[in-house]
């Protein structure tokens, strides 16, 4: 190497070295003193990234652990106090018992009473305070009142005449015999309002048919879409059904469920005869039996009126006796101008002469069909039989059926007759009409109309398909079927209407309690895995009656049994939620101390690595300093040379 003055070659070699030891030296420093061997992304990029991100999800741990703590802490809470709720129930129970000795004077009984509508306070108390950061744990439901507040209701059981502008209510089986007594002998209803308020029981009563061909109901009928269920009539001769005979009136919102009726003439879920009157968004299961005309929601409509038929469903067996009869799983037999719209029947229809899954037979006017559907299995036995999917004959030049389809089977028995006809939409139509839009299955017939129809029908886009294509969006949407019309689909099946709801139907109590639950974050993603949802909430209506005990020969024993079944469901549920969050919780514990330890790995310093690092690159700066001493004074020998 030569020997200069201007570079000093040696200098630099050990300042680029001393330079290198001094960095080592000091991120030895760097790391021994925060304990991390990655401090930032230039000393390992990737493996930056990733310890960031083990960071965010540790951080996740730790809340999510926090979220379940206080979760088991709100459950204890509830816990908690549903013991002391559930030990006030059984004492009260106790209570009722005891008065129901029979051996006590008043005054005993006074001190009873005294004692249960204390316990009522604290149960009321405890349900309506119990809270957890200032959640409410217990109410949610609906608002919960304990008062003695006047009960508004004017209920049928207790008058014996009606007023217009007054709504009545009806509340039990007394309420309903009430309304039918009165109506039946004449009490005026015309324009005045009923509503039922709660569902009814009918089993075992004897009941009769709401008006007659005398003494007609008139009113409006509310049933908000409570139950009446198991109501039994086959006294009657004519006219039967919950409504016997109905004039210019409004019935809505009626669930009817296992009805058996029969008579000899017109009967049907709903009305047995109705006139200039609409029936909207009721419903009916169960037999139906007459004699004439019969009909899952209507036995007959009258000839010179006009009704409607909205939005109603029958599900059961429609049956007529006699050569001569008609049934359908809407309507036995239409006279005059009637729409059935948005309606469906399924099961059996059985009838002597015509049967059709929504009308039997329609006479002295038209029927308007739209948007309807019936999957039911048709049976005639008379000796010129006539059936069809939709409607068994017609007659009257203004029928139209459009937008609607036929499922099921069809069996004429003695159809040797010259007067027989099936068809897979319309048995015969005899004066003429129009079908638009409509399908139905092959299985009813291959024809759409029987062969005793009016040249004078027009059909328009309608077909026979076999039931497999029917089940088809594809090929059902061709004919209306669509969901911007009211329809929907399920895989498999045929379009289904959207209906049965009352016009101002409240949320279910399953939504309620849905839009009321807990929600804890019990893991570290957006998705339902990591959360856990509970209701702490449950209802108590009623508890108030409970104020009763001692001060009347009533046995409340059943109203206690249903809350200490509702709080111990109640209880049953909230432990089964302990138990997922102490497993979620232990879960969380794995995961977060398997990812500390993976980023311990990844990213914390080793000690004795770094301390021998740090030995070294301190003995190698103090050797890079000593020496660039002495290459510093390399120039100063060129100097002797001259």
């Amino acid at each position: 190497m030569p020997l200069t003055i201007n570079t000093n070659l040696s200098s630099l070699i050990i300042q680029t070295n001393l330079k290198q030891s001094s960095n080592a030296l000091n991120q030895a420093i760097e790391r021994m003193t925060t304990g991390f061997k990655i401090n930032g992304a230039k000393d390992h990029a990737a493996n930056y990234s990733i310890s960031t991100q083990m960071n965010t999800k540790l951080s996740a741990y730790q809340v999510a652990e926090d979220n379940v703590s206080a979760g088991l802490d709100l459950l204890s809470t509830a816990s908690g106090t549903l013991e002391q709720i559930d030990s006030f129930l059984t004492r009260l129970r106790a209570l009722q018992e005891q008065s129901a000795y029979g051996t006590y004077s008043k005054d005993s009984l006074r001190v009873i009473n005294s004692e249960a509508n204390s316990i009522v306070d604290e149960i009321t108390r405890l349900y309506t305070t119990t809270e957890f950061n200032g959640k409410k744990l217990f109410l949610g439901t609906g608002d919960f009142e304990d008062t003695d507040e006047v009960d508004t209701n004017i209920y049928v059981k207790d008058v014996t005449s009606f007023k217009i502008g007054t709504t009545y209510s009806l509340a039990s089986a007394e309420d309903l015999v009430q309304l039918s007594n009165l109506v039946n002998s004449g009490v005026y209803t015309r324009n005045i309002d009923f509503q039922l308020i709660k569902d009814i029981d009918m089993s075992g009563v004897d009941f009769v048919a709401i008006g007659d061909e005398t003494n007609k109901f008139k009113g409006n009928f509310d049933g908000q879409n409570f139950a009446i269920k198991n109501l039994k009539e086959n006294s009657r001769k004519r006219y039967n059904g919950l409504f016997g005979y109905i004039e210019d009136a409004k019935v809505k919102n009626i669930n009817l469920e296992n009805v058996d009726l029969s008579c000899s003439v017109y009967a049907g879920g709903i009305a047995g005869y109705v006139y200039k009157s609409e029936i909207t968004n009721c419903r009916a299961t169960g037999n139906v039996t007459s004699g004439t005309a019969a009909g899952g929601v209507v036995g007959t409509t009258h000839t010179n009126g006009s009704s409607k038929i909205e939005g109603c469903f029958f599900s059961g067996t429609v049956e007529t006796s006699g050569s001569s009869t008609f049934s359908g799983g809407i309507v036995g037999d239409c006279s005059g101008i009637v729409l059935v719209s948005r309606c469906y029947a399924e099961g059996s229809i059985n009838a002597g002469r015509a049967s059709g899954g929504i009308i039997g037979a329609t006479h002295y006017g038209y029927s308007n069909i739209e948007n309807c559907y019936s999957n039911c299995k048709i049976r005639v036995s008379g000796g010129m039989p006539v059936a069809g999917g939709l409607v068994g004959e017609t007659h009257g030049s203004g029928s139209v059926i459009k937008n609607s389809y036929a499922t099921g089977e069809i069996t004429l028995i003695g159809s040797g007759g010259a007067g027989s006809s099936k068809g897979s939409l319309v048995g015969a139509m005899f004066d003429g009409g129009e079908v638009i839009n409509c399908v139905s299955s092959s299985e009813l017939s291959t024809n759409l109309l029987g062969n005793f129809s009016s040249a004078d029908v027009v059909i328009t886009n309608s077909d026979v398909w076999s039931l497999a294509e029917m089940q088809k969006e594809s090929v059902m949407s061709n004919y209306g079927f669509t969901t911007e019309n009211g329809w929907y689909y399920e895989h498999g099946k045929t379009p289904q209407l959207l209906h049965f709801k009352p016009e101002d139907e409240e949320e279910s109590e399953d939504v309620l309690m849905n839009k009321q639950a807990t929600v804890l974050q019990v893991g570290i993603n957006s998705s339902g895995s990591s959360t856990i949802r509970f209701n702490t909430s449950f209802d108590l209506t009623g508890l108030k009656e409970l104020r009763h005990i001692g001060l009347n020969d009533v046995s409340y024993i059943p109203d206690i049994d249903e809350f200490l079944l509702r709080v111990n469901s109640k209880h049953t549920e909230l432990g089964a939620v302990q138990n997922r969050l102490e497993s979620a919780l232990e879960e969380i514990n794995t995961h977060y101390e398997n990812l500390l330890s993976s980023r311990s790995t990844l990213r914390d310093a080793d000690v004795a690595q770094e301390s021998s690092a740090y030995i070294r690159n301190q003995i190698l700066q103090q050797a890079s300093a000593t020496l660039l001493a002495t290459a510093n004074q390399t120039p100063a020998i060129a100097l002797q040379l001259l």
